[in-house]
């Protein structure tokens, strides 16, 4: 009988063991979707228990450990029971100078957490998955951001980095989706690799005098990320440091690198820029002009370059707007345009840009105005709920893939103003059977066309529609149906 007791003791040791090691040591990349799923059944449990905290001092849900110095020690959480805590600035009488490794990882709970001033290091990987987190306080004495520090912290809003931080991390602020705000201080001098990816809540961001070099896909991803300051030290941006930055159309650069508005050197940071200006006092960019709407006013002509309204399925874009920016309204990035079904568009707007309602699945109506002069590359790309549209007299030009994936739509009307029609206009429009123009056999053939315009767009609409009688739409020539 004794014997058994012991193996049962032996094996509740192991099975605690072997919980305590899945939370406190998960691979973060690759493995992290495997480790949630493993501790997902033991933060149910916690999570019944999230009460205790009104009755537990929260340091009774801590652990110390004393540190190699055997004069300090090292913090981290015992579960993931805590909500709100300041970390204390001595145990024992010495004082604690650390947080560990993956020291409150996967802390679901923990919302708020302050940090003494005590504390100059913090392990890497210290609040990795702590979806609930929104305020941190930081010890002024920290010397860096480690590695994974605050890896998918999804509620995390702003942050500010104290002086005397020299790096932030790799992966440090990862994922961070809601972070919109961040200050950075003039002693840090590196950001590392992928440490703002696909962040595309934030805005706008100030690169310090005093930082060297933006490592390699520091800011992939960030969507939303409108405009940006380069500081003057700056002399080193690594490979798609702002790849898919795709509003990013404004860089002001104090730095000595050649930037040009345009180019995919040096990370991509200008790609998307309208202009490279060399200081705050030529800033375009504004925040508040109009509401919910981010715009930039180039020498008169107002462009409208994001939505940063509350989630709707309906939106009017007030006159005096003059242009649809470039993935304005994109919803293939996470936003809240994915509910779209209206928009209605001004008569002052002339322009449509590429990829503005791209993937806008829902959008069933839209005004094109009287106004409107060009529309752009993919500009409705995936916008599988069109399916009737007529496009207004005036305008010139339409964009390479303009309407491709329009799954549902029908008909659409062409007016006798156009010159130019691109490339796979219609590619997979599949339901497509009626294509009209308001204006002459004639006028329809002087169109400069590309040869593939109609190209891979089913095969129901045989004819296009002229006042004076119909044509045939043009197959292309043999060798286009190895494109796609």
């Amino acid at each position: 009988m004794k014997g058994y007791r012991r193996f049962l003791i032996g094996l509740v040791a192991t099975f605690s063991f072997s919980v305590a090691s899945c939370v406190n040591d998960p691979a973060l990349s690759s493995q992290e979707e495997t480790i949630e799923s493993s501790l997902s059944s033991s933060s149910k449990k916690s999570s019944s228990r999230t009460t205790e905290q009104t009755s537990i001092d929260p340091i009774a849900l801590l652990n110390f450990e004393l540190n190699e110095d055997g004069e300090s020690y090292s913090v981290s959480a015992k579960g993931d029971v805590i909500r709100e805590l300041k970390i204390p600035s001595t145990h024992n009488g010495l004082p604690v100078t650390s947080i560990s490794r993956l020291g409150f990882g996967y802390c679901n709970n923990l919302k708020k957490i302050e940090m003494p001033d005590t504390i100059t290091s913090v392990g890497e990987s210290a609040f990795v998955g702590c979806k609930s987190l929104e305020e941190v306080t930081l010890s002024k004495n920290l010397l860096s951001f480690s590695k994974s520090m605050f890896y998918n912290c999804q509620s995390l809003t702003s942050i500010d980095i104290p002086s005397g931080i020299a790096s932030i991390g790799n992966q440090c602020f990862y994922q961070c989706y809601e972070l919109k705000s961040i200050t950075i201080a003039s002693t840090v001098t590196s950001i590392g690799e992928e440490a703002f990816y696909n962040d595309y809540n934030l805005q706008k961001f100030s690169i310090p005098n005093g930082t060297i070099s933006i490592a390699d896909k520091a800011f992939y991803g960030c969507t939303g990320l409108v405009s940006i300051i380069l500081g003057e030290t700056l002399s080193s941006i690594g490979e798609a440091a702002f790849g898919g930055c795709y509003r990013l159309v404004e860089v002001v650069n104090k730095s000595s690198l050649p930037l040009e508005a345009g180019s995919y050197e040096y990370g991509g940071v200008a790609f998307m820029a309208k202009e490279v200006v060399s200081d705050e006092s030529h800033m375009r960019v504004s925040f508040g002009l109009i509401k919910d709407m981010i715009t930039y006013n180039e020498r008169g002509f107002l462009w409208l370059v994001s939505y940063d309204g509350l989630i709707k399925d309906r939106i009017t874009i007030p006159n005096g707007i003059k242009g649809i920016n470039d993935h304005c309204f994109n919803a293939s990035y996470p936003s809240p345009l994915n509910a779209l079904t209206e928009v209605h568009i001004p008569d002052s707007v002339t322009i449509i840009g590429s990829s503005s309602f791209y993937d806008c699945e829902y959008l069933s109506q839209i005004n094109f105005p009287r106004s409107l002069t060009s529309i752009g590359k993919s500009a409705f790309h995936g916008c599988k709920t069109l399916t009737e549209l007529s496009l207004p007299t005036g305008l010139t030009s339409i964009g390479d893939y303009a309407f491709s994936y329009c799954q549902h739509l029908r008909v659409i009307t062409l007016p006798n103003t156009l010159t130019s029609i691109g490339e796979y206009v219609f590619q997979h429009s599949n339901d497509l059977e009626i294509i009209n123009y308001q204006g002459t056999i004639e006028e329809w053939e002087a169109v400069e066309k590309a040869t593939n315009w109609y190209w891979l767009a089913g095969s129901r609409a045989q004819t296009v529609t002229c006042t004076n009688g119909s044509v045939p739409v043009v197959p292309p020539p043999a060798d286009s149906s190895s494109q796609n």
